[in-house]
């Protein structure tokens, strides 16, 4: 597994297409009514098992090495938690770690990576049906105090769809953010489920920057 995701690592560091995603976003950022210096980006999808934690990854990843920027990537998909492995780094202790007023400085893990560093979800909450996601606006707080010491923040987020009450709401923390990116994966992602994610953003207010075909493949190629 650690093999693997090695393997992954050196292929998101070399991927040419994160590197025009990441310079879209850019784009979008600078043209729209919540352009902001530092900019947090959320990544998430309309279902689970998508690529979005991939992507959060890569995109943190060309921020960092390629922009030279100072990168924070947030796992807020407590549920599902994956971001850490990426990383080879240990989920947070336990929830009183999250919830007890801890700075960001002191919650968040270096990677080896320069300008990275990664809040990684809780482990008290891995695969326990009875977790709580902490306390009321805690992980906004902290996207919010990240924004002083960071120049992206990109939170991996539950998918929009099915509602679960026991995760970090996607759309709440898309609100907060200036910009969401959408993850579909090619011949797999239904339609209608792509438009109502699509939708439930848009009406949220959350800024669409845009969706994310994953493992789209050029027919003519």
């Amino acid at each position: 597994m650690k093999n693997k995701l090695s393997e992954k690592m050196n292929t998101l560091e070399k991927t040419i297409e994160l590197k025009r995603i990441f310079s879209v976003i850019q784009s979008s950022l600078k043209s729209s009514e919540k352009s902001s210096e530092p900019a947090c980006i959320v990544v998430t999808s309309g279902e689970k098992k998508e690529g979005k934690t991939t992507l959060c990854a890569g995109l943190a990843l060309t921020a960092a090495l390629h922009n030279g920027s100072n990168v924070l990537a947030v796992d807020y998909n407590w549920y599902s938690p994956a971001l850490h492995k990426y990383f080879e780094l240990d989920l947070l202790d336990d929830i009183e770690a999250f919830n007890g007023g801890k700075p960001i400085k002191d919650l968040v893990r270096h990677t080896s990576y320069n300008n990275l560093d990664i809040l990684p979800a809780v482990h008290a909450f891995e695969g326990n049906g009875n977790g709580q996601t902490g306390t009321s606006d805690r992980h906004l707080d902290l996207l919010k105090e990240s924004r002083g010491k960071y120049d992206y923040i990109f939170v991996d987020t539950p998918s929009t769809f099915p509602t679960n009450y026991q995760m970090m709401d996607p759309v709440m923390i898309s609100k907060a953010a200036d910009g969401v990116v959408l993850v579909a994966l090619t011949n797999v992602t239904p339609r209608q489920t792509l438009k109502r994610a699509t939708m439930t953003m848009e009406t949220s207010g959350a800024n669409l920057i845009g969706v994310v075909a994953n493992q789209w493949k050029n027919p003519i190629i």
